[in-house]
């Protein structure tokens, strides 16, 4: 288990006094994100790690935007989620 991957490593890179991430209009304008256009729970959590969310809401959240509950937010479901819970707060 020396090579697992640990929540807090994902955070390394990242400054706390940064200010946080833009909610991107498509997946692929996220830089760190997989070539698949699919959104992975660790990938998501590193977007809104600056939103003043907890972890609950995070996950909460991520089981809304994930339609087909295969642990990936495709971008459909990102389109979806956007409609209802970004665009009407722009």
């Amino acid at each position: 288990m020396k090579n697992k991957l640990k929540n807090k490593d994902i955070f390394k890179e990242f400054d706390p006094a940064d200010p946080p991430f833009e909610i991107p209009e498509k997946l692929d304008d996220v830089e760190y994100i997989n070539d698949s256009n699919r959104v992975s729970y660790i990938e998501y959590r590193k977007l809104f790690s600056k939103h003043h969310m907890t972890e609950g809401e995070l996950k909460e959240l991520f089981v809304i935007i994930d339609h087909d509950k295969n642990n990936f937010i495709d971008q459909i479901e990102w389109a979806d989620f956007r409609k209802v819970f970004i665009i009407p707060f722009t």
